[in-house]
């Protein structure tokens, strides 16, 4: 199954076309979102894993960054898809940090940890952020609404993601149910949340000011994972705000990158 990821990530970011409205792939966009938000972690991975930190969930698809981020940025478009990816990403990313807050032993500069578990999260953020703004404004697939609506309904990858981590690395999450019960609560909110500050407004895709906003979605949703997963591990008030300092910096920072590689390069409109 990985092999079949690669190359389907191969083919769509090679040729962004083939899922744009009148793409002849157009109709399975939402089902690429789907096979985005299970290999996560490896699309993850593929955005910066310098500290060696993400765990995949089996055999770890492999590839190339530049094919990668046209892949999420033209099939992101697809409200269904933007919702699915949403959800797995702040789902991910929670995870990351909370391996982090579990395992402070293994840390010698725990905000620094902190900040290589958000950072890539925030890169497909990042390429989320100009998808939906390409998706508004050049391809006209949807409005605004429908991308919050998305994420509302495809809150169901956040439970996914959330097990799926448990099942394979145990020790990356709390202990008791209750907890991880609650944990997947807060991302799903949060994912809701922070995407319907991500406004495109009248005219985004050519605005500071709007591009200033869905950073700041982003800015937010990494440090509802740091407050997530740091309750999940005991962390006072005070130890979380300051993590939650980190991983705000970090992000902001991630999501330009993670934004430029489609914005820059991309076919406009595919």
């Amino acid at each position: 199954m990985s092999s079949v990821m690669e190359k389907v990530v191969a083919k769509i970011g090679a040729e962004p076309e083939l899922v744009a409205e009148d793409g002849r792939l157009n109709g399975l966009a939402q089902n690429f979102g789907n096979m985005a938000a299970e290999y996560m972690p490896d699309l993850q991975a593929t955005a910066e894993n310098g500290a060696n930190q993400i765990k995949p969930f089996g055999t770890p698809a492999e590839f190339k960054k530049v094919e990668m981020a046209f892949f999420l940025g033209a099939v992101g478009q697809d409200p269904q898809a933007y919702g699915a990816i949403t959800n797995a990403q702040q789902a991910y990313t929670t995870a990351l940090v909370s391996d982090v807050f579990q395992h402070l032993d293994k840390h010698s500069d725990i905000g620094e940890a902190v900040r290589n578990a958000v950072h890539p999260g925030g890169e497909i953020a990042g390429i989320m952020t100009e998808a939906r703004a390409q998706g508004i404004h050049e391809a006209q697939v949807a409005e605004d609404k429908e991308y919050n609506d998305s994420v509302a309904e495809n809150a169901k990858w956040t439970n996914r993601i959330i097990d799926a981590v448990g099942g394979k690395y145990v020790e990356m999450l709390p202990a008791g149910g209750d907890v991880v019960g609650w944990i997947k609560e807060d991302v799903s909110e949060s994912a809701v949340k922070n995407a319907e500050h991500d406004r495109a407004n009248e005219s985004r895709h050519e605005s500071a000011a709007g591009y200033t906003e869905a950073e700041a979605a982003a800015k937010g949703a990494a440090t509802s994972a740091v407050g997530a997963a740091g309750r999940g591990a005991g962390l006072t008030a005070d130890q979380i705000k300051e993590y939650q300092g980190s991983a705000s910096t970090e992000t902001s920072t991630a999501h330009s990158t993670g934004r430029n590689l489609v914005a820059s390069s991309a076919p406009k409109g595919s």
